[in-house]
């Protein structure tokens, strides 16, 4: 059921457009100072000021400065370590990984020609980081207690102009039971940095707290985020803005039935519903997209949007799905902010089969990802679309399919085990991950909770799997007809 508006909306709406003029301004004024000074590419760590921002940090610095110190852009990881750990040896390890990696030791702050970056010296930096030690006993090592404390340490905002926006805390739960929680800002790290960090922190670890044994990286984040501004007047950057001008063009906002009306400004408070895909389900979507020259990317892909298609009714589906962006290969063992995102956009119309959807979406895919290097934040200042403090810009639901396992941290004579997060923001409305596992996919579609009820969400993780057990049964049935719900779901409604 949606409200009609109310004085009070219409003033929020009023209020939302003169945020939305503020960062139109200021967007605009941040190109200017780029145009007109863009710093020359180094190779090694710049070490002086200012270094430029990638356009992925340079729009996280910008949300930073619209919301405070929300903690919505913070990730981080929990592993749990049994064994005789030495807390001392951590902490050296973790000093060494700080001074290998500039991003870690990065601070972030705005001067005449808008923000920069500035790369905090090595052995200061590591000097002064310590890892936070708390033994916990009776009450506090309990499950609900301990789940607390470590949402409140990933929680816990960073001040972009302090670094490290690193911080890492030691729980000791019980001899030789650990808790290490590692909490980052995204601006200096991406998941695929976060398996390095851990890859790196094991090995550095098991070299005594040194990195000697480590090869040296051939390129810096910092030299990266200036390569990247150099591109920003190439012909190559400008062709895939005129791609994405024309794929984008009229892109509608994916309007969800949600359980309350859409508040003028967006919360990020958000929940996870986690569910299962088995394993023969998961393969016979693999086979069916191996069949017709697809991957299963693509059929998870075209399955999500068929999902949102039937939640909504529209037939033009914009998702966000996070890439890599490190195709230069320097880049492989770099902790920084590389990931850039492309929205793919699903159009449904036509009543298709799903075979005929995975075909458009094969062909949205591979030209998706042939233009993928138009940095998003660059994207969505050239297209200006009509900003809402209450939506993501150009698409508000994400989807990703993680065929790696997160890397737990491997460290001599210590079971480690890597643990879920308890999500408690979101971004969009709705994001679907999967992540490839010997026994089929573990799901997670985490929501915001301003919009929707937990119950509901339930409900869409479980029509997902239906969907998927339909197309697997049918795939040339029209999208339209596929089954979302089971019999017993079914034989409830009527």
């Amino acid at each position: 059921m949606r409200t009609p508006p109310s004085a009070s909306d219409e003033a929020s709406a009023a209020a939302s457009e003169a945020r939305d003029a503020q960062r139109r301004l200021l967007a605009r004024a941040l190109l200017r100072q780029r145009a007109q000074a863009a710093p020359a590419a180094r190779e090694a760590d710049p070490g002086e000021n200012p270094a430029p921002l990638s356009h992925a940090q340079e729009g996280l610095w910008f949300l930073a400065q619209l919301e405070g110190g929300a903690s919505a852009y913070n990730s981080g990881s929990v592993t749990r370590l049994h064994g005789p750990l030495d807390g001392d040896r951590l902490e050296l390890s973790l000093r060494a990984l700080i001074a290998r990696h500039g991003a870690l030791r990065t601070r972030f702050a705005s001067g005449p020609g808008g923000p920069f970056q500035q790369v905090m010296p090595a052995g200061a930096s590591a000097a002064a980081f310590a890892l936070q030690r708390l033994t916990l006993s009776g009450d506090e090592a309990q499950d609900g207690p301990l789940a607390q404390r470590v949402e409140a340490i990933l929680a816990q905002p960073f001040d972009l102009a302090c670094a490290p926006l690193l911080r890492a805390v030691l729980l000791a739960v019980a001899p030789e039971h650990h808790l290490l929680v590692l909490a980052l800002h995204h601006i200096v790290a991406d998941g695929w940095s976060m398996r390095v960090i851990h890859r790196e922190l094991g090995q550095i670890y098991a070299h005594g707290g040194s990195a000697c044994g480590l090869p040296e990286l051939p390129l810096t984040f910092a030299a990266h985020a200036a390569h990247q501004r150099q591109r920003d007047t190439s012909a190559a950057l400008q062709a895939d803005l005129q791609y994405w001008r024309a794929q984008l063009r009229d892109l509608p906002s994916l309007e969800l039935p949600t359980d309350r009306p859409r508040p003028a400004r967006m919360s990020f408070a958000g929940k996870t519903q986690r569910f299962h895909i088995d394993a023969s389900l998961a393969a016979a979507m693999q086979a069916l997209a191996q069949q017709h020259g697809a991957t299963s990317f693509m059929a998870f892909l075209a399955a999500f949007q068929i999902l949102l298609m039937r939640l909504c009714g529209q037939h033009d589906i914009p998702v966000g799905v996070p890439v890599a962006g490190r195709g230069d290969a320097r880049l492989e063992n770099v902790v920084g902010h590389c990931a850039n995102t492309v929205v793919m956009r699903g159009r449904l119309d036509g009543a298709p089969g799903f075979i005929d959807v995975l075909q458009r979406t094969r062909a949205t895919v591979i030209d998706a990802l042939a233009h993928a290097e138009m940095p998003f934040d660059r994207l969505v200042v050239e297209l200006a679309p009509r900003r809402d403090a209450s939506r993501n810009p150009l698409y508000q639901a994400s989807f990703v399919l993680d065929a790696f396992p997160e890397r737990t941290i491997d460290v001599p004579g210590i079971a480690a085990v890597r643990l879920p997060l308890g999500a408690s923001t979101a971004k969009f409305d709705l994001s679907l991950r999967l992540t490839k596992t010997g026994a089929g996919l573990d799901a997670e579609l985490s929501f915001r909770t301003d919009l929707f009820e937990p119950a509901t969400v339930a409900r869409m993780a479980a029509q997902f799997r239906n969907l998927l057990a339909s197309i697997v049964a049918d795939p040339g049935l029209a999208v339209d007809r596929l089954e979302l719900l089971d019999a017993d779901a079914y034989a409830e409604q009527i």
